[in-house]
């Protein structure tokens, strides 16, 4: 490095001054000046938050255990990355990283007993934060505890609009909070627009593994991860498709979306008689089981025919997080075929062969 009056810095003092830099930063991370948990958030209707932000605003959406509806406005969860839902029978947190585009909902049980937390690093471009009461590291987009290997409970998490989550849940109330300094120095100096631009090739921070070509980089999928098998299925499928069934391993599953395709959630097609049903999509853009018939809603919730009241097991999973990630932490992971996206398939479907290129080195 070169200094004004044309004198280089030694070894010594770039390593110092690299010291000083990470230092700084490590500080402002774990005091919480930049990144401070919400720990009381300020919730206002959906008709408030639709006025201030309008109806296309995106949203982070969480279903407690309970079945209740909350929603955090993105933009404003991207610098703190953590807000505390202590409200109720059913507290959790809630967890956005701007870099991977990636939120998830954690239940505050006894796994994850009265967390204390506060951002610790960044791992690959996905959040990384540190719960000082029980003294564990938690990897976001891997849904655990670092160190003993221990899974937390995820709560099923969707990123969607403000008018498709008031369509699913016109109750649902919506954390709000005003733009402090804090914002403006996080996105001056450490989060650049360009950096989640989904056109934008640029990431922070080094990938684990090579990038993976199979999708474009910043593409937007959803991300399933049950056992041992992770998939992921592009965003895009559903704009054409409603509905989306698949097995993973020995687990049914099926996809249903809203018809723009903007709100998207997981079920189990295993229902509470632990029968395996099969949908299909009726030309008055109802879903209904082939076994008996029965109408079931976006929410899971059969309102019609012989399983009236019954309601199908949700599964979470991430919502419009960007593929560079997803491949990052799950690199043998499938992707839904885009060819034989059939809305009443039932079967597996084949899977992309993985692409090679000459420039990137192979798994």
């Amino acid at each position: 490095m070169t200094m004004k009056n044309g004198e280089r810095l030694g070894p010594i003092a770039l390593v110092t001054l690299l010291f000083i830099v990470c230092s700084v930063y490590a500080f402002l991370m774990h005091t919480g000046l930049v990144f401070k948990p919400i720990k009381r958030p300020t919730y206002v209707s959906l008709e408030e938050a639709i006025d201030r932000y309008g109806k296309k605003e995106e949203i982070i959406g969480v279903i407690d255990r309970q079945g209740q509806a909350f929603a955090y406005i993105t933009q404003l969860a991207r610098r703190p990355h953590v807000v505390y839902q202590n409200e109720g029978p059913s507290p959790f947190i809630m967890s956005h990283c701007i870099l991977a585009h990636s939120s998830m909902a954690y239940e505050i049980d006894d796994c994850f007993k009265s967390p204390k937390v506060c951002i610790s690093s960044v791992l690959a471009n996905n959040l990384v934060f540190y719960d000082k009461k029980n003294h564990n590291t938690v990897q976001q987009v891997l849904n655990k505890k670092v160190e003993m290997e221990e899974p937390l409970t995820p709560l099923p998490t969707i990123m969607t609009s403000l008018a498709c989550w008031k369509e699913q849940f016109p109750n649902s109330k919506v954390w709000v909070r005003e733009i402090v300094w804090r914002d403006t120095f996080y996105f001056t100096f450490l989060a650049r627009k360009s950096v989640i631009d989904p056109s934008s090739p640029e990431l922070v921070y080094p990938l684990q593994h090579p990038l993976d070509i199979r999708l474009p980089m910043k593409s937007a999928v959803l991300g399933i991860h049950l056992g041992s098998i992770s998939k992921a299925y592009p965003e895009d499928l559903f704009k054409r498709n409603r509905l989306i069934q698949d097995t993973l391993g020995k687990i049914p599953i099926c996809m249903m979306a809203s018809p723009d395709g903007e709100y998207i959630q997981v079920f189990s097609r295993e229902n509470s008689d632990r029968k395996t049903l099969s949908f299909l999509l009726s030309e008055k853009h109802a879903f209904i089981d082939d076994e008996t018939g029965s109408t079931w809603n976006l929410k899971g919730e059969c309102t019609l025919g012989h399983y009236k009241g019954h309601v199908l097991q949700p599964i979470p999973h991430y919502s419009k997080i960007f593929w560079f990630c997803w491949a990052d932490f799950y690199p043998e992971t499938e992707i839904y075929d885009i060819h034989q996206d059939s809305i009443s398939e039932t079967t597996n479907p084949t899977l992309h062969p993985k692409q090679s290129n000459s420039s990137l080195p192979t798994r």
